[in-house]
């Protein structure tokens, strides 16, 4: 440990001043990753409980500065890759998140939840093999919209993978990991009530389904919705009418796919809206601040 990281800890644990304070806790915060494991290790070790809330508020400051540098990078060069924007997200709750391990539990779902698709099934036949298999065989649920308003547990995919809960945001951008595989072309529709999907004709052996063109999609062609809520199929026109129920009077520019960085976007904002429910500000500014990277 350097003299200087040295000295501004132990000012840290001495000092009761919170101008003092809050000074040495921005130096700190600007020396970044490399002092973590140092902190953290005080912070566990340390016998007052407000010495330790202090320097872990320290790292997960550090941690954000972070967040926020990876996610303008991956927007910028990565976000075809939505699994990697997901596990980003994930890391604002868990910095320290064992990826390997997520990434082997998704690997076992997309596994199981396709493996009764035959290649030669048509579009909504897969759909509703592949939700059968995540809804039904294995249990994967959407929370209810009061869960959803402030468990925050329910936008992190880690947390997703092993409770087999989560919000329509996530459920949508999981359930696309698994169309995508089965080669059904798969959009993400992002109406003001819900993210959900849109699924096109399956290139399949042999055969080529037809397909409905509806032309508010800029010539995307998609010939069925999911009810995200329930895992089932819902035709262009019910979909529609849907939106028009429901209040969305301009429902064609609703109908417009989004791209990967409105998801982890939609993500972000839908966090910071819990934490703004719950009272807590700073969080609620800083998740804020990262959703406005993929701008």
């Amino acid at each position: 440990m350097s003299d200087n990281l040295q000295s501004l800890i132990k000012l840290l644990i001495i000092e009761d001043d919170p101008k003092i304070i809050e000074h040495v806790s921005n130096e700190l915060v600007k020396k970044g990753h490399g002092i973590i494991d140092t902190l953290q290790t005080v912070a566990d070790t340390h016998n007052q409980v407000a010495v330790s809330d202090i320097i872990e508020d320290i790292i997960h400051r550090i941690h954000c500065r972070q967040l926020h540098t990876d996610l303008k990078h991956w927007a910028t060069f990565r976000d075809d890759d939505l699994l990697e924007g997901l596990l980003l997200v994930a890391s604002f709750q868990y910095p320290f998140l064992e990826v390997s391990i997520v990434k082997e539990r998704l690997a076992e779902l997309q596994r199981c939840a396709t493996d009764d698709v035959l290649p030669t099934c048509a579009t909504t036949k897969a759909i509703s093999i592949l939700s059968n298999n995540i809804y039904e065989r294995f249990e994967y649920k959407v929370a209810p919209e009061q869960d959803c308003s402030h468990d925050v547990r329910l936008y992190y995919i880690n947390d997703m993978l092993t409770r087999r809960k989560t919000s329509p945001t996530l459920m949508a951008a999981i359930y696309y990991l698994c169309a995508t595989q089965l080669n059904i072309p798969t959009w993400f529709i992002d109406t003001p009530d819900a993210l959900t999907l849109g699924f096109g004709q399956r290139v399949v052996k042999r055969k080529v389904e037809k397909t409905y063109q509806p032309k508010q999609n800029n010539g995307i062609k998609i010939d069925c919705y999911l009810n995200i809520d329930k895992g089932t199929i819902e035709a262009v026109k019910s979909f529609q009418n849907q939106l028009e129920e429901s209040g969305i009077y301009d429902y064609l520019e609703a109908l417009i796919p989004v791209d990967n960085k409105r998801v982890i976007q939609r993500l972000l904002e839908e966090l910071a809206q819990i934490y703004k429910n719950s009272r807590n500000r700073v969080r609620y500014r800083e998740l804020r601040h990262l959703a406005t990277v993929l701008n």
